[in-house]
């Protein structure tokens, strides 16, 4: 049954949006909006109405649409790499940590930002959450330039 058919049974408000065509052959979106007069007996008798010109509002929900539906794949791409790159940093937390070398990596700001086992055990500290506070020449008794030679590139120092 047609919304219109139940609204002349019901005497209830008619409310509908479709397409239309125009003179020139566009289509355009309307919504009919109208209410049911009635005779004396209380029966409905004519319908009296306003039609709205909604094709913008319809064009701007298929763009809001289309553009969620490009952030939900965006988000889903996002999070597949984001998958990726912390599967990868784990191998290589696993590789740097089983090398027999110290390796020792810093930030532009000089803090450190990872120190592997062997690093550790070469320079008798074991305990690497002080690194995160304050740059690591702080706690090695080496010559600054030997430290530089070993994590920073010359201009650093």
């Amino acid at each position: 049954m047609s919304g219109l058919s139940i609204s002349l049974m019901t005497g209830a408000p008619y409310h509908s949006e479709y397409r239309i065509y125009k003179k020139g052959g566009s289509i355009a979106w309307v919504r009919d909006d109208a209410v049911w007069l009635k005779d004396t007996d209380g029966k409905p008798k004519l319908l009296q109405g306003v039609m709205f010109d909604i094709t913008y509002q319809r064009q701007a929900e298929e763009e809001l649409g289309s553009a969620l539906e490009e952030l939900q794949v965006s988000e889903k791409h996002q999070r597949e790499l984001r998958t990726l790159a912390e599967r990868e940093q784990s191998r290589m937390g696993a590789l740097l940590s089983a090398m027999s070398i110290g390796i020792l990596f810093e930030d532009n700001e000089r803090q450190v930002e990872y120190v592997n086992p062997a690093f550790l055990r070469m320079w008798g500290l074991m305990n690497m959450k002080i690194y995160c506070i304050r740059p690591l020449k702080l706690y090695l008794s080496v010559p600054s330039s030997a430290l530089c030679s070993l994590s920073l590139p010359p201009s650093k120092c």
